[in-house]
């Protein structure tokens, strides 16, 4: 498509959309898709920043950069966070230029303005008398922390995240999120289109091509195509729930519909597993209040567009899927432990992080030759599986967002 693409030929495009079907070319690849993309779903959606324990100490801030923007993830003298605009009031110069840090003040480079660590403008050099420093604060986005996942919205008045905290929390509470920390992080740009990513993630029907250690692992990823493994994998799953609920445990899956814009739900791992990992033992202290850390099974949340966590209960993993174009995704991977695991004593990092190291590779190689292939002139939309309904109910989720 040319860069002139218009918005009445996408319409005809979502139009057109056969239901049950993968998305034409252009959703893909086109510029212009692109942009309505961001205007319309990330600039209005709350966005996964990243977690509180990057920022333990008032004045520790770090930076959420999208699209252009860039927001001074910061904690406050009274303990609060606050998501600030790093942009000088003065003349626009970048206020923070380092990727994360301390500050007692946050102190323009370039002419010295100085804020407080809540935006407040606390000096302005050379400034007449009469200059009325209450109306020059930095601008803030919104901010919502929940059990310790950070979100942000650049959107004037963004979703009401309060069904967020009503159905994801429970599922959440009994992790600790809030008392864990980042033992590793990795960083890399997929070249592919961030709904390729999105729909590679909500399905399983490619585990057994594609995942021989996770299938030696999690019964669920074997099980497909496998009526002997389905029958199995359902008894487990319904001793699982038993358990969990007597557990307390919250056993009511969160469903991702149309509508609804995160998912969660928890799946027993394997006879014998009790942590996704590649031996599924577990490979760092148990995380939470959990009374038998061993029947715990494995926790899926997804928050879209941008926040996916898959939860072992002796570590986690944050992934953040930030679209930089129409054919790559920035992916920034975060592994959780407990907040007062030592590592060397009681983990090795490359013990957590192998599986997800590994099953990631594979799923980025798959994401890179469906958009090389997505791209091609020749390529048509196809039908989905029965198994692929939660990809079917993301592009229809996607396109009512258009």
């Amino acid at each position: 498509m040319s860069p002139s693409f218009m918005n009445d030929e996408i319409r005809g495009l979502i139009e057109n959309h056969r239901l049950g079907w993968t998305l034409a070319r252009p959703f893909y690849t086109d510029s212009a898709v692109y942009e309505l993309e961001v205007e319309r779903i990330f600039r209005k959606s709350w966005l996964f920043a990243g977690h509180i324990s990057r920022i333990p100490k008032p004045g520790d801030y770090f930076l959420y950069e999208f699209d252009g923007e860039s927001l001074i993830i910061i904690r406050a003298d009274d303990d609060r966070l606050h998501a600030l605009l790093n942009v000088c009031r003065h003349r626009g110069s970048r206020v923070c230029p380092d990727e994360s840090g301390h500050v007692h003040y946050l102190v323009c480079p370039y002419h010295a303005w100085a804020y407080e660590r809540d935006g407040r403008l606390k000096a302005a050099r050379l400034m007449p008398d009469d200059f009325d420093r209450t109306q020059f604060g930095l601008c803030e986005a919104r901010l919502q922390v929940l059990e310790g996942f950070i979100f942000v919205s650049l959107a004037d008045d963004p979703p009401d995240f309060t069904p967020v905290v009503r159905d994801i929390r429970p599922h959440l509470e009994p992790h600790e999120f809030g008392q864990v920390r980042i033992c590793h992080t990795a960083r890399r740009l997929v070249r592919a289109n961030w709904k390729i990513l999105a729909e590679n993630f909500r399905e399983c029907y490619h585990c057994g091509p594609s995942h021989p250690e996770l299938c030696r692992t999690l019964l669920l990823a074997a099980a497909v195509g496998s009526p002997r493994l389905t029958q199995k994998e359902r008894h487990l799953n319904e001793q699982a729930m038993a358990r969990w609920r007597q557990m307390g445990l919250v056993t009511d899956r969160v469903a991702h519909t149309v509508e609804n814009w995160f998912q969660a739900y928890r799946v027993p791992i394997g006879e014998g597993m009790v942590s996704l990992t590649l031996d599924g033992q577990f490979v760092a202290p148990p995380m939470g209040c959990f009374g038998d850390p061993e029947e715990v099974g494995h926790l899926n949340v997804a928050i879209l567009p941008t926040f996916c966590l898959e939860a072992s209960v002796d570590h986690a993993l944050i992934m953040c899927f930030t679209p930089v174009g129409p054919a790559l995704t920035r992916l920034q991977m975060d592994w959780l432990v407990r907040g007062d695991a030592v590592e060397g004593v009681d983990y090795e990092v490359e013990r957590v992080t192998e599986m997800w190291q590994i099953v990631g590779d594979q799923d980025w190689k798959l994401c890179e030759d469906t958009q090389a292939g997505v791209t091609s002139r020749h390529y048509q939309p196809g039908p989905y599986a029965e198994i692929e309904s939660k990809p079917d109910i993301f592009v229809r989720w996607y396109l009512r967002q258009l």
